[in-house]
């Protein structure tokens, strides 16, 4: 019972940090370039995959969604080292 809450709370948590997400993509473009904005806003969508992958997966076709599940985190997880490369050549420090 208590795995299942917790699956519950970490998918509104990565809805929030998706609004959160959402929300600054549009008020930081003087901030950061395009790439970076666009990279951590895709992170932000295939975590919130992930979470609904996670719980879809408890639901219905295990299998499938697991491997929806495994394959969003690893497209969170390459964009995630394409932002970081980014910002490397962007702070230069």
């Amino acid at each position: 019972m208590g795995f299942e809450i917790l699956e519950i709370i970490t998918f509104v948590l990565a809805f929030i940090a998706f609004v959160i997400t959402l929300r600054s993509y549009f008020k930081s473009k003087k901030r950061y370039s395009t790439k970076v904005r666009v990279g951590i806003l895709l992170i932000s969508i295939f975590i919130l995959l992930n979470r609904i992958f996670t719980n879809l997966e408890v639901l219905f076709f295990g299998e499938l969604f697991n491997l929806f599940e495994h394959l969003s985190i690893l497209f969170a997880s390459l964009f995630f080292l394409y932002v970081s490369w980014i910002l490397k050549g962007e702070v230069k420090g």
